[in-house]
């Protein structure tokens, strides 16, 4: 539930946007020395020397792929490898034994500039090289992956696939609850339901206090999963309620959204689309699938 959980590493955490602005992505002539061997796919070995720097965004295609160019936007899922062009040193790697793809946006506000103007133009299985100064990635350095703030980052990139969202099946309409006060809800709905834009309703209605923004709630609650109708997560499974925070940060956005203006009593059905939910890094923990509608039906118990 928590948007912590969605996060894919500790090096995902740490590429969250730090302003930054600069020139377009320049055409790769500024690379020199660096050398990039292995093909798309496995995992590549980057050698860039010590001191290497640029003075703006610089990418190189180094083996093309024939799929669709990725545009600012698009949701991307990608395999990487970061090199501090300082050290020579690699500081993250999604080829690791313990590592990932990413999963993320192509946007400046859900990665560092240089990773749009590295990308984008791009064709879906390609291998791309990509020099990030300080401006469009961390100017004031970052700790985390050990850069100082005057530091090249250098990147191998191999675009894996775009992810297209789903189109509607239904609506919030289409799901049934039922179910006695106090006991775990029933869900009934078609499999391969999803919906495109977040929406709730009141199946049983309490007689409490309106629940607001920022407050701290009590509640048992069930998540199903649109795709398969498998429960993810249900404080009756465990045999308690739980207690959330409604502010940003700390929950999907839908889940805020599906509760605030709902009263204590009130039992509440909440339709969310992956944009508002996991987004497209899913939560693998949970079996959640970057394009997962999620259905919630949540009893409020009280406030604070």
């Amino acid at each position: 539930m928590r948007r912590l959980l969605a996060c894919l590493t500790v090096l995902v955490l740490a590429l969250t946007a730090c302003g930054g602005g600069g020139d377009d992505g320049g055409s790769g002539e500024g690379f020199g020395s660096v050398k990039v061997s292995g093909d798309f796919g496995k995992t590549p070995k980057v050698t860039t020397g010590t001191d290497f720097t640029v003075d703006a965004t610089e990418s190189k295609v180094l083996d093309e792929g024939d799929g669709v160019a990725v545009k600012e936007g698009d949701a991307l899922t990608l395999d990487f490898v970061g090199v501090n062009g300082r050290t020579g040193k690699e500081f993250g790697s999604s080829f690791s034994a313990d590592g990932q793809p990413l999963s993320t946006t192509l946007t400046a506000t859900s990665l560092v500039p240089g990773f749009v103007k590295g990308l984008e133009g791009k064709k879906i299985g390609s291998r791309v090289l990509v020099a990030i100064p300080p401006k469009d990635g961390f100017p004031d350095g970052n700790e985390q992956i050990g850069l100082n703030k005057t530091d090249t980052m250098v990147w191998v990139f191999d675009l894996v696939s775009k992810v297209e969202p789903k189109k509607a099946t239904g609506t919030i309409a289409d799901v049934t609850v039922t179910g006695a006060a106090g006991k775990a809800p029933k869900v009934e709905v078609k499999k391969d339901f999803y919906v495109d834009e977040t929406e709730s309703k009141v199946t049983r209605e309490g007689d409490g206090a309106v629940v607001k923004a920022d407050d701290t709630i009590n509640v048992n609650y069930v998540g199903i999963n649109g795709r398969d109708l498998k429960e993810f997560d249900s404080s009756y499974t465990r045999g308690e309620p739980a207690d959330f925070v409604l502010s940003e940060g700390q929950l999907i956005p839908g889940f805020i959204t599906g509760l605030v203006g709902k009263k204590v009593g009130d039992r509440v059905v909440i339709t969310i689309p992956s944009e508002d939910g996991y987004g497209v890094q899913g939560n693998a923990q949970a079996g959640i699938e970057p394009t997962d509608t999620l259905v919630f039906v949540v009893d409020i118990l009280k406030i604070g």
